[in-house]
């Protein structure tokens, strides 16, 4: 296993300069470029915030001032606090069937916050994209494309008005 840090899958869009940035800064909400800020400061810094991680998939900032992010292949959903630092915050992100050894990257991948809040989760084992409500709840967003299932779904956006990219 490698020892991937905290935010090495993501610090070269907000350490690179703006040209190169996949998305337009000023395509972002308030609130994200208030999170685009924070992380091109912890980016530029250098400030290591934990190692260890097998590999390291879709950082989000919650709404309640923490940082989430997967590990694919641990299965994981890790949650970032100063106070607290790193902790598991789901196990069986991405899968929990019988046969899980069999997947390389059987946990959650791409992970977004959508306008109201909710946590949005690509599962790569499970083969899906999830909605995590406010109640604990899972809702499936999408799980079929042309009648035909979805192979591991990646990255995923939220636009402006709500809709999901992914």
């Amino acid at each position: 296993a490698s020892n991937t840090t905290l935010l090495s899958s993501t610090a070269w869009m907000f350490a690179a300069p703006r040209e190169r940035w996949p998305l337009s800064y000023e395509w972002l909400t308030a609130w994200q470029r208030s999170r685009a800020r924070t992380l091109m400061a912890l980016s530029i810094s250098g400030s290591l915030l934990a190692e260890g991680f097998e590999f390291t998939e879709g950082p989000v900032w919650s709404r309640d001032g923490y940082f989430l992010f997967s590990d694919p292949n641990a299965n994981r959903i890790y949650k970032y606090t100063p106070d607290t630092k790193v902790e598991v915050w789901k196990e069986n992100s991405g899968y929990d069937g019988k046969d899980v050894a069999e997947y390389r990257q059987p946990g959650s991948n791409g992970l977004a916050v959508d306008g109201k809040g909710r946590l949005t989760i690509n599962e790569h084992g499970r083969h899906r994209v999830t909605r995590l409500e406010h109640d604990g709840s899972l809702t499936v967003l999408a799980e079929r494309y042309a009648g035909k299932r979805l192979n591991s779904p990646n990255d995923l956006v939220y636009r402006s008005d709500d809709s999901v990219y992914f």
